[in-house]
């Protein structure tokens, strides 16, 4: 008896090279995958349906060779938060996080590609989440550079799938998204309780956050791809919690005899909420999805990542006698300037 053969589908993901999109290139098993990216793909995330255009996605030529037999477009390329606040960054924000999706909506109207996703982010709330609970649905309240030009891709996707009911469009916005050692106060705490070091907790320790796990992102992304409304927006998020629990946690899940203090806040910003946090509404329901990492996987995972990384600067002659506390005590002083020289001041 033949098989029957399987026509996959074609998925172009524009800026698919980054955390969120090599993982979720490495999952899609099922499609045939373009990815459009300035950096190329490292090898251990492309699987055998994988092709891969080098270019700058503003470049017409580039995003039509693109685009042309696409089934499905994703929307990954962005201008990252960390220069939200400065007004010389102003222009990129808009030009890569804003009109930059314009184009690929004027583009897929072309080719009459029918079914867009796009990455966003929590930064379109900052307001305090006790005055608004940041449901998928609710009104935006950016206050940056960053989460303003989100916001106006949101708005001009949504309005490009409610123009024609037999298009799709889902909006994915994540929190902080935890892998290893990406999260970099986590992983700063981790070093420092690992270190015997107290924890350096900004302001009075009140502030909260949110987390999230990548692979709970990935499951969402792949759940969602078995879906096709005409406009939905799924807020993917755990519970937030503040720096106080956090660093808690942080000393609990390693180095119980840990401690903590509260340091100038040099990290926040003025507008900043004291609580920056979505609810996620029915996003799992409709996801038929449940997150399975937990904030406590996501601290221990980091704790794990970063004791590897602690082991890989000590000297292995060090190493074998590290039981006696002078050795200790040179072992600690060498990680500490190691990391002093990556910029990490702990």
């Amino acid at each position: 008896m033949q098989k029957k053969l399987i026509t996959l589908q074609n998925i172009t993901i524009i800026g698919g090279s980054g955390l969120l999109g090599r993982n979720l290139i490495k999952n899609l098993h099922k499609w045939n995958v373009t990815n459009l990216d300035k950096q190329p793909l490292n090898k251990d995330y492309q699987n055998k349906n994988y092709q891969e255009i080098l270019g700058d996605a503003s470049d017409e030529a580039i995003l039509d060779q693109a685009l042309k037999d696409a089934d499905v477009v994703w929307i990954k390329a962005a201008k990252l938060a960390n220069e939200r606040h400065l007004d010389s960054a102003k222009d990129e924000y808009r030009k890569i996080n804003t009109d930059l999706p314009k184009k690929i909506l004027k583009k897929c109207t072309e080719l009459n590609i029918k079914r867009i996703f796009f990455d966003s982010s929590d930064a379109v709330f900052l307001n305090t989440w006790e005055k608004n609970k940041h449901l998928p649905f609710s009104e935006h309240s950016p206050k940056d550079y960053y989460g303003k030009s989100k916001s106006e891709a949101e708005q001009a996707i949504k309005k490009w799938a409610c123009e024609h009911k037999e298009r799709s469009v889902q909006v994915f916005r994540y929190t902080r998204v935890a892998s290893k050692g990406s999260l970099r106060l986590l992983s700063l705490w981790c070093i420092q309780n690992q270190l015997n070091i107290p924890l350096k907790v900004f302001g009075d320790g009140k502030r909260s956050g949110c987390m999230i796990h990548i692979e709970d992102c990935i499951n969402a992304n792949l759940k969602a791809l078995q879906l096709q409304p005409n406009f939905d927006v799924y807020n993917l998020t755990l519970h937030p919690i503040t720096l106080s629990e956090l660093a808690k946690k942080v000393i609990m899940l390693k180095n119980k005899n840990g401690k903590f203090t509260y340091v100038k806040d040099t990290f926040s910003h003025p507008t900043d909420p004291m609580i920056h946090a979505m609810d996620p509404g029915k996003t799992w329901e409709k996801l038929s999805y449940k997150p399975r990492k937990t904030l406590n996987d996501i601290i221990t995972e980091a704790h794990i990542f970063v004791e590897k990384e602690l082991e890989k600067k000590i000297p292995t002659i060090l190493k074998g006698i590290s039981s006696l506390n002078i050795i200790k005590k040179i072992i600690r002083i060498l990680i500490i300037k190691n990391l002093k020289k990556q910029g990490i001041e702990i």
